[in-house]
């Protein structure tokens, strides 16, 4: 199936999200942190890694710069579409989680929120694999990151699989704990730019023989191969 998505070049990255989504498959949860250089393809991976992600619940997010200075933006992002999932939780911890959902006025206490996130994926995690999916994970305000980071360091034991998309290097960022959250399990992976053979060009013109090879021939215009796309 990875083929029909055109992610050529991209064998070690497909391979590592692959494990990812087993291990959750199996009942194991693990985090994978891909890394890279902007329009290297980290969001195409992510988007590949959905269509394979048959039978997860999927739940997702994205950094925006308007709303990186708002506490808790992402995570709202991340659980609004089970919100009505709330009533699982304990009360304190539904309240917290409320807070954070704009359904209820109040403190958001940062340990309550992340307990309370560890609880409600665990029980989502319950009924069927969860797939958690951050994308420009850089724009991510701290407050949603702590928590997510604090919650998948607990969920080792729960089918519950984190993708992050990250233009910087963790090792400078909030996410820079996911790779030792268990050595085996997490993994750190550099999204690194695709080698000339792993291009498809468009076409390739014939090469026609030149019947006098010791003429001066004059410049014409520049040709420029195309990419498949």
């Amino acid at each position: 199936m990875w083929e029909d998505l055109k992610l050529y070049g991209r064998e070690r990255e497909r391979i590592q999200v692959d494990r990812v989504l087993a291990a959750a498959r199996s009942g194991r949860g693990s985090a994978l942190v891909l890394s890279g250089d902007p329009a290297i393809g980290k969001t195409a991976l992510l988007r590949a890694a959905l269509d394979q992600a048959t039978g997860f619940r999927v739940l997702r997010c994205e950094g925006i710069r308007a709303e990186s200075g708002l506490d808790y933006a992402a995570l709202h992002e991340l659980l609004l579409p089970v919100a009505d999932r709330l009533p699982l939780l304990p009360p304190a911890q539904a309240r917290a989680l409320g807070v954070v959902l704009g359904l209820d006025s109040g403190p958001a206490e940062a340990f309550l929120v992340g307990a309370a996130l560890v609880r409600l994926l665990t029980e989502l995690a319950a009924e069927r694999p969860l797939l958690l999916i951050v994308d420009e994970a850089r724009l991510v305000d701290p407050e949603s990151a702590r928590a997510i980071v604090f919650a998948i360091r607990r969920l080792t034991a729960a089918p519950v699989a984190l993708l992050v998309a990250l233009r910087d290097d963790p090792a400078d960022t909030l996410w820079r704990d996911l790779p030792a959250l268990a050595r085996h399990r997490s993994v750190r992976r550099r999204v690194a730019p695709l080698a000339r053979r792993a291009v498809r060009p468009a076409g390739r013109a014939a090469t026609i023989p030149d019947p006098h090879p010791g003429r001066r021939k004059p410049a014409g215009p520049a040709r420029i191969a195309g990419c498949g796309r």
